[in-house]
């Protein structure tokens, strides 16, 4: 039922999307026990299967640090999802963007720039750029540059690694402000670090 090779990031925060690829039809009913290392359960929640035969799991918001496993049930057949979940709230961090002065690309008006840090989630969905007075700038994700570069809507950003991903196709403010740039695996519990940044540029003046 779980595919084998089914891994989760080194850490995870509190209310982080886990896809997990399965053998299911679509439209499987399944049953998400999330449970401490230690035995002891702490929620259940139904799900069902995908067109590309995946389950999603939203973990609990108020998820405390530790170490936690996940079983998913599927009628009578209940099997234990590969490897240990890690939860640390702020496990995520920001060290500067990239590169320190950006300029607008020609074509579109736009801004294309890094994020460099650690601990970043390699399911896109998971990671939220935040400007202050703007809130989340990432409105698309995409798996490669080009396909950023293909969305409709913009800003879109993608993966490269857990130190480094990109967001192509931003659109700055053009109103002075001291904006607070972090990154993020979910929207409930956003953990940012401060960067400043100047008139209507993304990475300009870092500081």
């Amino acid at each position: 039922m779980i595919d084998s090779g089914t891994r989760f990031d080194e850490v995870v925060t509190p209310g982080s999307k886990l896809t997990v690829k399965t053998t299911l039809a679509e439209n499987s009913v399944v049953t998400f026990n999330l449970y401490h290392l230690g035995g002891v359960k702490v929620e259940s929640l139904g799900g069902k299967a995908d067109a590309v035969h995946q389950v999603a799991y939203d973990l609990p918001r108020n998820l405390d640090a530790g170490r936690y496993y996940l079983t998913i049930t599927s009628g009578m057949t209940t099997e234990t999802v590969p490897g240990e979940l890690r939860i640390n709230p702020i496990g995520v961090h920001l060290d500067y963007p990239h590169p320190a002065t950006a300029y607008r690309e020609p074509k579109t008006g736009l801004f294309d720039f890094d994020m460099i840090g650690g601990g970043f989630s390699m399911q896109a969905v998971n990671n939220h750029v935040l400007v202050e007075g703007q809130g989340d700038i990432v409105v698309s994700y995409g798996m490669t540059e080009k396909e950023c570069r293909d969305k409709a809507e913009k800003s879109c950003l993608w993966v490269e690694n857990a130190q480094e991903m990109h967001v192509y196709g931003y659109k700055a403010s053009r109103t002075r402000a001291r904006w607070n740039c972090g990154c993020a695996w979910v929207r409930s519990r956003l953990r940012t670090s401060n960067r400043s940044f100047s008139r209507a540029c993304p990475v300009v003046a870092c500081s």
